[in-house]
């Protein structure tokens, strides 16, 4: 039988930790330890007995609260929160921040309370590595592993589907139509995927305090879809109505006049919005009965009449009537609107050019004395070493947009599924010995907005930051695609040089290298011939590079 009591006063460190790793090693025993006055706490001895004593299950909650709040070593927090003896506040307050690490240990620990681990799987969302953790605890109730179990599917279907174009593997995920049950929709309406939240915000099953908050979430999408879910109800659908914070507000009115459930006083207020496409969604609203369109076609815009021609109360004969006058263009004008996008101050115009270079220039270069292939490109015509490419664009997507009523917002416009990365080596020669140049002249910007480039749109109806596409050549961005049209430039930059970036590479078996100036100099040197001397540097080149 160990004799506890002998080794925790035995005056050797590695009695006491004998003694500590024994998992029958007794509390007071442990404090005894502790409270020892022959022990240097700050040496390397003294933290394998502070990690043994925390990773004892009879360690008393007072000593690892200690430990906890005063490590000596980055582990020792860890080892405390997996201990079934840690006190409840502490494990409380790691789920409840934000060190993965902590969250990790404390779910690890089996006297976690079961609230609280359903409570950590309901916050943490798909794809994070704590769900992994809770997944591997040996008793789990029937809800928590309903949730783990889901969130470790939609895990894997998302990686299944990650070069996918779209988000098809959504509508195999079943979010949108399965009655998941309140606990489950708890732990995935939040989630930080956007992509997941708007397939949920679908779900007519959802429950309406949920459908209230995505009414309310950051991306328009979500909104818009938790606008179009038929479970909305009569007073979800007449706040979101009296949305007018900005031009974004008119897709959420939009979205609502479209919601089979707004109620008839809220229609009859959206028929006189200030947003064509307002007006027309509340005018194709089932219920706007014949008597309300005969007396809409005599009083309606040539946007109400549009939406009275599709509503499913309107007859053939009105139809016809309808399709009649608002060919009269004058008295049911046209209406469009002017959308910019542009940048701000972190954004650049860019002239690129690439191109082979003539032995001669590298010769005249090293002769010349040039440090670098930059000062010499520079001092010469630079923008004629083009006969890969010689591209104009700018470096990044636009980063905003002014909308017709003049309000300023972000926009994050994403590039294409099918973009493909550009690099010089998808268009250089093949033949080694080729020398290589890729030369880059840029304006740095100064003023953002009011300064630089801007690509604008007509349209008449709204636009929808998701449907600008970016175009391409040679890596940068040289306009923008919107459905069937397109963005015109208002060619506002130029590229004097405010600075530059030029790269002088020679073709090997293995693709294009960088060579340096300074390097062919000093190797020059190196073999006793003259950099000044052109038959010397024509040599050395013709040999060495």
């Amino acid at each position: 039988m160990v004799d506890f009591d002998k080794l925790a006063a035995s005056t050797k460190i590695e009695d006491k930790i004998k003694a500590a790793q024994d998992p029958e090693c007794p509390a007071e025993v442990l404090d005894k330890i502790v409270l020892a006055g022959d022990i240097n706490w700050g040496s390397s001895e003294s933290n394998e007995l502070i990690n043994t004593i925390v990773s004892n299950p009879n360690c008393p909650p007072e000593h690892l609260s200690t430990i906890y709040e005063n490590p000596t070593d980055d582990g020792q927090r860890l080892l405390v929160l997996q201990n079934p003896s840690c006190p409840r506040e502490l494990m409380n307050k790691a789920v409840e921040g934000d060190d993965v690490n902590l969250k990790q240990a404390v779910l690890k620990n089996s006297t976690l309370s079961a609230d609280v681990v359903l409570g950590c799987v309901k916050s943490e969302s798909i794809g994070s590595e704590l769900i992994i953790a809770i997944s591997e605890r040996n008793e789990l109730d029937d809800i928590t592993r309903e949730i783990i179990d889901l969130k470790v599917k939609l895990a894997e279907l998302r990686e299944q589907h990650q070069d996918d174009s779209g988000y098809a593997w959504l509508e195999e995920s079943l979010l949108s139509i399965t009655d998941w049950g309140k606990d489950v929709f708890e732990a995935i309406y939040r989630d930080n995927n956007a992509h997941i939240r708007l397939a949920v915000a679908k779900n007519p099953s959802l429950p309406e305090e949920m459908l209230s908050e995505l009414i309310e979430d950051s991306e328009s999408s979500v909104k818009l879809s938790a606008l179009a879910n038929p479970s909305c109800t009569k007073t979800i659908l007449k706040k979101a109505s009296e949305d007018t914070e900005n031009y974004s507000s008119s897709r959420v009115r939009k979205a609502v006049a479209l919601n089979t459930k707004t109620p008839k006083a809220v229609l009859n207020k959206l028929l006189k919005d200030e947003y064509r496409w307002v007006r027309e969604a509340a005018a194709s609203h089932h219920s706007i009965n014949k008597t309300a369109i005969k007396k809409l076609i005599t009083t309606g815009d040539r946007y109400i009449l549009k939406g009275l021609v599709v509503n499913p109360n309107c007859d053939k004969t009105d139809q016809k009537k309808i399709n009649k006058l608002i060919e009269d263009e004058e008295k049911y004008p046209v209406q469009k609107d002017t959308y910019i996008i542009g940048f701000d101050c972190n954004c650049y115009p860019s002239e690129e050019v690439a191109g082979e270079i003539p032995l001669d220039d590298i010769v005249d270069a090293i002769i010349g004395g040039y440090e670098s292939w930059s000062n010499f490109v520079w001092d010469n015509n630079w923008y004629d070493y083009d006969d890969y490419y010689h591209a104009y664009g700018m470096r990044d997507t636009a980063t905003n947009i002014e909308y017709p009523d003049g309000a300023m917002e972000s926009i994050n416009i994403k590039e294409p599924e099918d973009y493909e990365s550009f690099d010089i080596e998808s268009c250089a020669s093949d033949v080694k010995g080729t020398f290589v140049a890729e030369g880059t002249s840029y304006e740095k910007a100064y003023g953002g907005w009011e300064n630089w480039m801007k690509y604008s749109i007509e349209l008449e109806y709204e636009l929808i930051p998701d449907n600008i596409v970016p175009t391409y050549e040679c890596g940068m961005v040289d306009g923008y695609n919107y459905d069937d049209e397109y963005f015109e430039s208002d060619d506002m930059y130029s590229t004097s040089g405010k600075g530059s970036d030029f790269s002088l590479y020679i073709v090997t078996k293995n693709g294009l290298e960088s060579i340096d100036l300074d390097e062919i100099i000093e190797g020059i040197n190196e073999q006793g011939l003259d950099p000044e001397n052109e038959a010397d540097v024509r040599k050395y080149i013709e040999k060495n590079i």
